[in-house]
This record gives structure tokens, sequence and C-alpha cells, in this order.
């Protein structure tokens, strides 16, 4: 993706971002559910395959994990996915390109929400474009005797999440869904209604897009939420966790008047695969958690 086009997104909403906010519920520190690192490692290197490399050779870098591998290219929205099966385990992954162009980003930037009425929820308009596509796509692909796991980064973890909410409403076995860098999906109703879906929200300590859409960018009474604990990734073997949404806006925006104060494209860093990739190499042999609280005392770089 050129470098650029994060700026075309964030420039969509920092206007509105430094609006006074609500107040949001205290933080409350939890004992994380046991984290499988080698699994999410796996994930994001698949994904780096996806984001970066044409068919043929992520056929060449996956074809022996998988019994049976599919890569996709979506023309009308210009989004990339992949879906391998394992026979012996009787499951299919799916893994979704996030943003690379500029239609990706038109997409991004439809924050008004669209009530859908299959699902009984307001969705994120753009996001729920994408995933409906996506979902037409995908599902004469798909196994209802196989396990599902998804991941997506950044719009393809949004489009993983509303897809998700599709398969199990249609009785498929959605056993885990990973994100990472994912903006919020739908409101906090909605959030509440899909509260059990099996979502992992991993983040890095700095990066700005799953604070977004921040509270002023949608009506008061019901404002975007995620859904799924939150595995905040910090340096060496440390992590911090979150059972709830972390909508806290009053830290979105203090974190957004710092993107403006400093260096948009350094600061948007912490978004990229590598980032994610470095921080959990340490988490393989040994991870630790911390308090969410605390988590600032493991980080270096950008606060």
């Amino acid at each position: 993706m050129s470098r650029s086009l994060p700026l075309i997104v964030m420039s969509a909403i920092l206007s509105s971002a430094l609006v006074a906010c609500q107040a949001s519920p205290a933080i409350r520190e939890v004992t994380a559910p046991p984290i499988d690192f080698r699994e999410i490692q796996h994930f994001f290197q698949v994904y780096q395959s996806v984001r970066y490399k044409g068919p043929e050779t992520i056929h060449a870098d996956w074809d022996k994990h998988y019994d049976e591998l599919v890569v996709v290219e979506l023309t009308e929205i210009r989004n990339f996915y992949l879906v391998g099966t394992l026979h012996a385990e009787r499951r299919q992954e799916i893994v979704i390109r996030g943003t690379t162009n500029l239609k990706n980003a038109f997409y991004d930037v439809r924050l008004s929400k669209h009530m859908n009425r299959d699902l009984g929820i307001r969705l994120h308009r753009g996001f729920e474009a994408m995933a409906l596509a996506l979902y037409q796509d995908i599902l004469p692909r798909l196994r209802k005797d196989n396990e599902l796991v998804l991941f997506g980064h950044s719009l393809g973890g949004a489009e993983a999440v509303i897809l998700s909410m599709l398969l199990e409403r249609d009785g498929f076995q959605v056993r885990q869904v990973y994100t990472s860098g994912q903006p919020k999906v739908t409101d906090s109703v909605g959030a509440q209604k899909y509260h059990a879906l099996n979502v992992l929200r991993i983040t890095n300590a700095h990066d700005p897009m799953p604070l977004l859409p921040t509270r002023d960018l949608s009506p008061l009474d019901h404002p975007y939420s995620h859904i799924g604990g939150e595995l905040v990734l910090l340096d060496g073997p440390y992590f911090a966790y979150l059972d709830s949404e972390f909508a806290n806006d009053a830290l979105a925006v203090s974190f957004l008047r710092n993107l403006i104060q400093d260096d948009v494209v350094d600061e948007l860093h912490e978004h990229s695969i590598g980032s994610y990739l470095a921080r959990i190499a340490p988490k393989l042999e040994l991870a630790v958690q911390v308090g969410f609280l605390e988590r600032e005392r493991y980080i270096t770089g950008p606060r």
C-alpha cells in the first residue's frame, strides 16, 4: 500500500477526533485466557503473504501447509482473501487482506451506520459493504462440517468480524476470530448482541486504528463499540489484556492529538504487519501479562 493511504484515512477523521468525549467505564484488570502465540504468529505470517505477494507466490509459500488452498481477488471491491483447508483437522482458515488501495480507503471512510436487517444490528456502512461482497463469494467455498478460524488486519479484521456474524447465523462452526489493528464495526447495541462471538482483538500498544471511529463520529446514545477481548502487544515477553471493549475516548483523543503534533507516518508504523510480528516473536518462548494501566512501562518508542 502507498504510504500515503493511511494519511488519506486519517485526514478524514482527525478534524472531528478532538471533540470533548463522554466519560468511559473504569478499566477492569483481569487474567487473560490461554493465548496461543504460535497460532497467532502463523496467521500473521500467512497474512504477510496475502498482503504483499501475488497468487502464485502465495501458493508457493503455503500449498504444503494446507490440503487445499484457494486465493481469491474480489475485483468489485479490490480486496483479496485466502481459504486454507486442513482435512484431518476438519478445519478451514480464512485470511482477509486490509486496506491497500484507494477503493478500500473509500469504504474505510463511509463512517455512517446502516441497519443490517438480517443481523438485526447497525454496522459501519463501508465495512458492511465489503463484508457482504466477501460473504457472497466465500460462502460456496466453506464447509459446515469444518471449524472455521478467521484472521484479518485493519479493514480485513473488520470484515472478519462481520463475516463471522453472518456465518454463525448460517450455522457454520466459527471457532475463533483473530483481528489485528481492527477498527470498530458496530455500535454498543450490536456489540452487546454479539458479545459471545469468540473474537480476540490483537493490538500494538500505539496503533491508532483500533480507537476508530471515535465516539464523536457517531450518535452519543449508540457510540461505536468493539466486540471481544483485547490482547495488547508490548515489548519483549510482555502483554496486557482487557476482557471487554476498550473505548476510552479520552485516551483516543489524547493519542490522536499526538499524531497531529508528531510525524503521522512514523506513528502509523505501529499499524504495520512487520511491527506486529516483531512484538509477537519474543512471546513464543515466554509470555508475561502485565497490568493494562502499567503498560507504558513496557513500551519503547512513541508515547
